[in-house]
């Protein structure tokens, strides 16, 4: 909407300035097109926005109704699923800081990719798998979204916990 609230803005500076200017050039009492042409785009714009705000706040009450009665795990497990269920089990099988090494089939450059790794980095902390807290070894990897995961476990790490068959977890080896 905003490109619209722009034109909006832009038409009613323009048709203001010929109207003042038609105005001044013409005395006579009979309203020119432009004022009639100014107050219609104005209506419209108002219109225009008492719909957004109304849609929005319609938006809102929705998703409120249909989220007030469940709790915060809940509501994230309806709507994140696997990105929300993987990091919390995750954070029950290896408690602490650890840093994970994150390999996957998805594309971290676009999303949905890029959406899932900053999803898994927000709930996994303190696990790092953005490498952005330390330059230390990668003591876990965490295999997401890939196809044969077994075969993906990197030399010097063991399998530690299966979730499915695209996801698992592997630590180093001692």
């Amino acid at each position: 909407y905003s490109y619209i609230y722009r034109i909006f803005l832009l038409s009613f500076i323009f048709l203001f300035l010929i109207r003042n200017r038609i105005v001044n050039e013409a005395s006579d009492k009979n309203p020119p097109l432009v004022s009639i042409s100014l107050i219609l785009i104005f209506t419209v714009y108002v219109f225009v926005t008492m719909a957004q705000t109304i849609s929005f706040l319609n938006a809102a009450i929705r998703t409120f109704s249909c989220n007030s009665a469940q709790s915060t795990d809940e509501v994230y497990t309806k709507t994140l699923g696997g990105v929300y269920l993987l990091p919390k089990h995750t954070k029950s099988l290896l408690p602490g800081y650890h840093r994970a090494k994150l390999i996957t089939d998805l594309d971290m450059t676009k999303d949905p990719g890029a959406l899932y790794q900053r999803e898994l980095a927000y709930f996994l902390y303190p696990i790092d798998i953005r490498n952005i807290y330390s330059k230390k070894p990668f003591d876990t990897v965490l295999i997401f979204f890939k196809e044969n995961v077994e075969n993906h476990i990197p030399d010097g790490y063991q399998l530690h916990h299966i979730f499915n068959d695209k996801n698992i977890i592997a630590i180093k080896k001692d």
